[in-house]
């Protein structure tokens, strides 16, 4: 520890330094980049209004090699990107940098686990709930940033929002650096909203006899199989939504079957609630009433959501993403079909409009990295500064994009194919750097300016659970969910009561109540931890 504390006095100084020397911007990247200096103020955005202080040379810095290891496959002109970027980093850091990609999306999460336990050359890395990040974290798998995120990462420290860093603290110690980007952290119900104003239904809801009225409708009357297919719908997230969510909020999916009662410590079985019943009723009159094939489980459906609407084979998809579902419409848009596309907010029962998890995206310093604060060095540039920003998120101006006349990103005169640009790095993206889109659905900019407004953090954002002492009961109740859960959703059991308590039962036989009582006390650790 005093070695490290030893590192960051001694760093503190020149990292001031570089800091307003990088604000400065110099003028000669853009320039690089085939961009005018007016285009390309860099980083006077953030500046803080700190008065400058004397330049440090970069050459006071021993030079490294850096690697950052990205999942995703590594796009085009990568050569001419590192005649660009090498130039920079010798220049500001005294270091080249190498972005090195899993080229692959299938099996990631095993080559991820390879890289972080074998490879001791990668100084930055994505990390994700999703792929594991608190179970890394408490493992120590990555640098503890927290007192060297002001002196090596001095603007992303002064310009993020404290809450920002909930998500990526882990007992009470920082150990990612998440993306600076606002977006709605829940599910959408999707339909077709032209079809609804040809029967001249009422105003789309998420209420059970609106959404049952408007399938029965557009069925009788509309040439289409079915209104949803398995691999895009999940009934369940209807029911905890309209029937639960005025009270309850969700927990990690490893919180196999359990809902948190919201503000309180408290938690539920949302199996058990008594409306649960009511929900199984339904999903049973719905499905012989013909809302999806009662072989739907059986279907290997690998065809995209986003085909299957626009070619008319369904009409509702009952929870989407906000980023996923903006690919219909898109799609429907860019292809003069003849569709209107409407959405529901999930959030809209409950009026509480979450943030995207942090850890959704997030970028960490692997602890066997050599070069911990250089790497902090690097990400601050990456993220704060807009000449790295322009270059590493959308690639050389002129030849991997360009700007139209309102300054939007465009790819109308790109060839995608021979210089197409992606370092896939999301996690690292900043909407106060970034262009705007210029979309071909207006609908999600409506979207964005009513809801995003009201936005706030998830109480649990930064609890994950921990199946160290339960994996044997988590590995169990998940396959009984399975086995006797999805049946009762989709509506394909002969007695729907019977096959409630059936699931209850099996439930209690694979370990629920010792289950529930070890994520209970994490809950509960994890609210006095955050007061």
């Amino acid at each position: 520890m005093s070695k490290r504390l030893l590192a960051i006095l001694l760093a503190a100084v020149m990292i001031i330094a570089l800091s307003s020397a990088c604000s400065q911007g110099g003028g000669q990247s853009a320039g690089s980049q085939g961009a005018s200096a007016e285009q390309d103020p860099a980083g006077s955005s953030s500046d803080s209004g700190a008065a400058a202080e004397p330049e440090a040379k970069a050459p006071e810095l021993p030079f490294v090699e850096l690697n950052i290891y990205m999942m995703g496959e590594v796009g085009e002109d990568m050569d001419q990107f590192y005649e660009i970027f090498d130039e920079w980093t010798r220049r500001d850091l005294n270091c080249t940098v190498r972005f090195k990609h899993a080229n692959t999306w299938i099996d990631y999460a095993a080559k991820y686990n390879l890289m972080l336990t074998a490879d001791d050359t990668i100084d930055m890395c994505f990390a994700a709930n999703w792929i594991d990040f608190y179970a890394y974290a408490k493992k120590d798998a990555f640098e503890d940033i927290t007192d060297m995120l002001p002196a090596y990462a001095p603007k992303i420290w002064q310009n993020y929002p404290r809450e920002r860093f909930n998500g990526a603290t882990v007992n009470g110690k920082i150990y990612a650096v998440p993306q600076n980007w606002t977006n709605y952290h829940g599910e959408n119900f999707v339909y077709r909203e032209d079809l609804r104003k040809k029967y001249n239904l009422p105003e789309m809801a998420m209420d059970w006899n609106i959404i049952e009225n408007y399938i029965k409708t557009v069925l009788e009357n509309e040439d289409i199989p079915f209104a949803v297919t398995y691999q895009y719908t999940n009934p369940v997230n209807l029911f905890l939504t309209i029937d639960l969510s005025t009270k309850y909020d969700g927990l990690p999916r490893e919180a196999v079957g359990m809902r948190s009662e919201r503000g309180t410590k408290n938690t539920i079985l949302y199996y058990e609630d008594p409306k649960y019943v009511d929900f199984a009723k339904r999903m049973k009159e719905w499905c012989d009433m013909g809302f999806w094939s009662k072989s739907i489980l059986a279907t290997a459906d690998s065809t995209d959501h986003t085909d299957l609407f626009a070619e008319g084979l369904i009409f509702v998809v009952t929870n989407s993403h906000l980023d996923r579902l903006q690919g219909i419409p898109e799609k429907i848009l860019k292809d003069g079909i003849d569709m209107e596309v409407g959405l529901v907010p999930h959030a809209s029962v409950s009026g509480k409009f979450y943030h995207t998890h942090t850890a959704q995206d997030l970028t960490v310093i692997p602890n066997g990295s050599k070069n911990p604060e250089r790497a902090l060095m690097v990400l601050d540039k990456l993220i704060m500064d807009k000449e790295y920003y322009d270059l590493t998120q959308y690639g050389i101006l002129g030849l991997n994009y360009e700007l139209d006349e309102n300054g939007s990103v465009s790819h109308i005169n790109i060839d995608t194919t021979a210089h197409r640009f992606d370092l896939c790095l999301w996690a690292m993206r900043n909407e106060d750097l970034a262009y705007p889109v210029t979309r071909l659905w207006e609908g999600r900019t409506a979207y964005e300016k009513e809801h995003f407004p009201k936005l706030e953090y998830d109480p649990f954002d930064g609890f994950a659970v921990d199946l160290n002492d339960v994996q044997t009961e988590h590995t169990a109740l998940t396959q009984v969910l399975t086995e006797y859960g999805d049946p009762i959703q989709w509506g394909l059991v002969a007695d729907p009561v019977e096959a409630v308590e059936t699931l209850k039962q099996r439930m209690k036989e694979a370990g629920i109540d010792r289950f529930k009582a070890e994520i209970d006390r994490q809950i509960s650790e994890y609210f006095d931890s955050r007061n």
